[in-house]
């Protein structure tokens, strides 16, 4: 038994084994068992499973939850600590955004980089996320978020860099005694600012955080994120626009499924405007019926009805130049002779020859020439004439009034 468990014994790799442990099953069930129930509903709301780093996001989510239960113990705000402070000054000689707690960080990912600061120290960082803060503006709470703000735990104090602020738009501005920092086209206050020993400091709100509270804070983030990525993926337009873009569906269906807030489409005017695709692929054609009565031409009799038809421009030509084929077909026997020709104006020419041919192999006259109202068989009216043949001209492009040609 030994040798055979020798022989068919399995070797995978640390990081293979770390994956089966990790895989999306495992991570709900350890939230599910193992997890409060206030930090369940949490954890599970932050789950992404569009995600497949299923390693990284169970690290995350670790983290996560060390840090609320580290809150809970504590009874401190998300971030404090003792050697460092939670204030935020408005800073335009640092090239970035920088935080001194790790723990701000939404979405932090990996980094290695330096940053030199207004004393020409040079810091390194090593992470990049983005920041949600709670601040003052006008006097009231509001909820902003910062974006690629790096971390590094030796900073003193929390850095917003007002060249990255300038460059979204935003400008400082001083109005009744207050300064704020507000945005140039509308002149939305994003948060007030104080002066502190020549340093400008951003207004926020500090908050003692609770496990319930910092499960609705988090629920309410998601939301306001979701809710966010709903408004950018809605898409506008026209009644007629998104009749074309959904298949041609009905107007009627379009404007039911607009009406769905979560559909993602909004109609910018509801004319119910003729669609020309629609209405020409509903055009109908009668039937026409392709058997001859012989009211009109001596179908029963050898020669009576000669139909032709001319087939091209065929590409490419053959060696002689050809690119046309002329048929002529009785309609009684069935007798095809196929002439080949260069040009559109050869077909009177061709049925000179077919008639020779014809009468003298059959011994027959032939009584009428049955064409359509193509312009290459306007030069054989005078020959029929001469000879004694009668012209019938059907609808052009109509292989159905042609008869059999």
């Amino acid at each position: 038994m030994g040798r055979l468990l020798h022989t068919f014994k399995t070797t995978i790799t640390a990081s293979q084994s770390m994956k089966l442990f990790t895989a999306r099953s495992k991570v709900l069930n350890n939230i599910v068992h193992y997890a409060s129930a206030d930090l369940t509903t949490v954890l599970m709301a932050k789950y992404n499973n569009d995600r497949h780093d299923h390693l990284r996001q169970a690290e995350d989510l670790a983290h996560f939850a060390q840090s609320v239960e580290l809150e809970n113990k504590t009874g401190r705000t998300l971030g404090s600590d003792d050697n460092v402070s939670e204030d935020w000054i408005l800073d335009s000689c640092a090239s970035r955004h920088l935080v001194n707690d790790d723990r701000l960080l939404i979405d932090a990912e990996i980094c290695n980089d330096v940053v030199s600061l207004s004393d020409n120290e040079k810091v390194g960082l090593s992470k990049v996320g983005s920041v949600r803060m709670s601040v003052v503006a006008n006097g009231q709470e509001k909820t902003v978020q910062l974006m690629d703000v790096y971390y590094s735990p030796n900073l003193a104090r929390n850095i917003i860099n007002y060249d990255k602020l300038d460059q979204k738009g935003y400008s400082l501005k001083y109005s009744n005694g207050k300064r704020s920092v507000a945005r140039r086209s509308d002149g939305q206050v994003a948060f007030d600012v104080t002066m502190e020993n020549s340093v400008l400091i951003v207004e926020t709100v500090i908050k003692s955080v609770r496990q319930k509270e910092t499960a609705n804070v988090i629920m309410a983030a998601i939301h306001e994120k979701a809710a966010d990525e709903m408004t950018s993926a809605t898409h506008r337009g026209s009644l007629l626009y998104f009749h074309q873009r959904l298949g041609h569906l009905s107007y009627d269906a379009i404007e039911k499924i607009a009406r769905n807030p979560s559909s993602g489409i909004e109609l910018t005017d509801h004319k119910r405007m003729t669609c020309i695709t629609c209405a020409q692929s509903k055009q109908t054609k009668n039937k026409q019926n392709q058997k001859d009565s012989g009211q009109n031409a001596p179908i029963d009799c050898i020669g009576g009805v000669i139909c032709s038809d001319l087939k091209g421009p065929l590409t490419p030509a053959d060696r002689l130049g050809n690119r046309y084929l002329i048929d002529f077909i009785d309609y009684k026997t069935n007798y095809c002779r196929v002439f080949l020709a260069q040009t559109k104006d050869a077909a009177a020419k061709k049925f000179e020859h077919f008639l020779v041919l014809f009468e003298r192999r059959f011994e027959c006259r032939i009584a009428v020439l049955r064409t359509d109202g193509g312009g290459e068989y306007q030069n054989v009216d005078l020959f029929c004439k001469s000879t004694g043949v009668a012209r019938q001209v059907s609808e052009a492009r109509n292989q159905a009034s042609n008869g059999k040609a």
